[in-house]
């Protein structure tokens, strides 16, 4: 506590203001920032209360004031910091410390990892490439040249195309195949829809399977299967197919092989009564074996279709 004695004034100066009696005593003077009539008074003691502040460090200013009197001491404490180790990264990081640390002391970057191993690839094939199995390894690819020929589209550019096997294309147009000497083999899964004489001519057709179709229009398969000498064997259906024309089928070989839940509705059908009469319709199920032998799986064959 700052203690500090003021002694009465002259007494002409307290004649001066006034005064006329004579000084004694002492007062306290206790409270900062305050006026004190001293005159009467033949001694004044200054007490004002003194305080100590301890201030806990932050990242925002602070403003340190007493609660009462003045202030002898302010202790700042030591300021809470953090040490942190970073990994490099392609984008730009914001390293920041974690309460209630307020701040870094220290910052480690790791070392930066390699650069990876990158080659040139050219693909003449379609198949999976992965840049660890190449000669020597590496770790990716920057550059790939893709250059890959459709042997079926060639084949059938060229008339060698034995079998057409296709799982996407949904129409076949019209005479898309008109006389392809080559083809034997026809499976197409998701064509819906037949082009006029699509097949037409093409004799040296074996079997036929579309699991989807549900129309058979003019002249199709007309000749078709003709230069073989057991004919166009086999056209396997899935659902119930309305034949437009009985001109469609030209061979009397070609047996017809449909789900047996279907049969009875074969039986009756427009232009396909004539067949089941003469035998030739006939039920998937009992015929697995003959129809496995041309390459058709017992799961393509018996699945149901939507």
């Amino acid at each position: 506590m700052a203690e500090l004695i003021v002694h009465n004034p002259p007494r002409a100066a307290l004649k001066a203001s006034g005064y006329i009696g004579s000084p004694e005593g002492d007062i306290e003077l206790t409270e900062n920032d305050t006026t004190y009539n001293v005159a009467s008074f033949a001694s004044a003691t200054v007490k004002i209360p003194e305080e100590e502040k301890t201030v806990t460090p932050s990242t925002t200013r602070q403003e340190v004031t007493p609660d009462i009197g003045l202030l002898s001491k302010v202790t700042v404490l030591p300021a809470s910091l953090e040490e942190r180790t970073v990994t490099p990264a392609i984008v730009q990081q914001e390293i920041t410390p974690e309460a209630p640390a307020i701040g870094l002391s220290k910052v480690t970057v790791g070392a930066a990892p390699p650069l990876p191993t990158l080659i040139t690839k050219q693909i003449t094939e379609n198949g999976t490439y992965s840049a660890e199995d190449e000669t020597p390894p590496a770790d990716g690819y920057s550059e790939v040249e893709v250059n890959v020929s459709d042997p079926i589209v060639n084949q059938l550019l060229d008339g060698t195309c034995t079998e057409l096997i296709n799982h996407s294309v949904t129409s076949l147009k019209q005479y898309c195949y008109y006389q392809n000497d080559a083809l034997q083999k026809i499976y197409c899964k998701e064509v819906t829809t037949l082009g006029f004489a699509c097949f037409q001519g093409v004799h040296y057709l074996m079997v036929a399977f579309f699991p989807k179709i549900t129309m058979i229009g003019y002249n199709i398969f007309y000749s078709s299967g003709s230069s073989r000498p057991e004919g166009m064997q086999a056209l396997i259906l899935k659902k119930q197919v309305t034949l437009r024309d009985r001109g469609s089928f030209t061979q009397n070989t070609t047996n017809f092989y449909v789900p047996s839940a279907l049969l009875s509705w074969y039986s009756s059908a427009t232009n396909w009564s004539a067949y089941y009469g003469g035998g030739r319709i006939l039920a998937i199920e009992d015929n697995l074996e003959f129809l496995e032998s041309f390459g058709f799986t017992e799961e393509e064959l018996l699945s149901a279709e939507e």
